[in-house]
């Protein structure tokens, strides 16, 4: 009972540094060779702010763009390295209409360090953004899910001492998984640069509402060159 009691706790925490990425962007790379870079701040449970680079690739064997991805986020309020997600991810679009459907596909790994433990989360997530992509502005759905692979837990010389003596270093296995449903828009202004807009929820994997607030809302500012 104490160890999955612990494990919820390691959740809460790693909720607190969640997805702030801009799969949004992408919908704008239309030929191969195009970059993106992007900054987006916003709640996500927690304010913060995520920067990244895209590049689109053009795979002429099946005639469509693959976008390759990195970000970090990191609370706002903080501003450290201690407490961060990194992102590395791909994009490609299933069809080449207006009307479409973008697979979403990264690997993250999520860091916290307090007073109770430092941490590590790798996990990976599949995604799903469909909705009306033009040249100009967006509109679509988004649906989420990632999957909490391994866990690493460094407990501090405090807590050993004061709450609990055998406490275990060392990697967890699956700690449960999250989903996120939302929507999300935007529109490019001059060709080159595009603000977003995103909102949503997180679920947890049994379909009960995670710790802290439930919730995604962020603005996008989008340079592309």
């Amino acid at each position: 009972m104490k160890t999955k009691m612990f494990m919820i706790l390691i959740l809460i925490a790693t909720w607190q540094i969640q997805n702030i990425y801009a799969d949004e962007v992408f919908n704008r790379l239309q030929s191969g060779g195009q970059n993106v870079v992007y900054l987006n701040p916003g709640m996500d449970p927690v304010f913060a702010v995520s920067v990244g680079y895209a590049r689109s690739f053009e795979i002429k064997a099946i005639n469509r763009i693959l976008t390759l991805t990195g970000d970090i986020t990191f609370p706002i309020f903080m501003m450290d390295f201690k407490h961060y997600k990194i992102d590395i991810g791909s994009r490609i679009a299933f069809f080449n209409t207006r009307f479409n459907v973008l697979n979403r596909l990264s690997i993250m790994d999520k860091g916290t360090d307090n007073p109770v433990y430092t941490g590590n989360l790798i996990s990976i997530e599949e995604g799903l953004l469909f909705g009306f992509f033009s040249p100009r502005w967006y509109a679509a759905g988004e649906i989420d899910y990632e999957k909490f692979l391994f866990t690493h837990i460094k407990h501090t010389s405090w807590y050993k001492e004061y709450v609990h003596s055998d406490a275990k270093d060392g990697w967890y296995s699956s700690t449960g998984g999250l989903f996120t449903f939302g929507l999300q828009g935007g529109y490019t202004f001059r060709e080159t640069v595009e603000v977003t807009l995103r909102a949503g929820m997180y679920w947890t994997e049994a379909f009960n509402s995670p710790a802290g607030a439930p919730f995604i809302a962020n603005i996008g500012v989008n340079y592309h060159f």
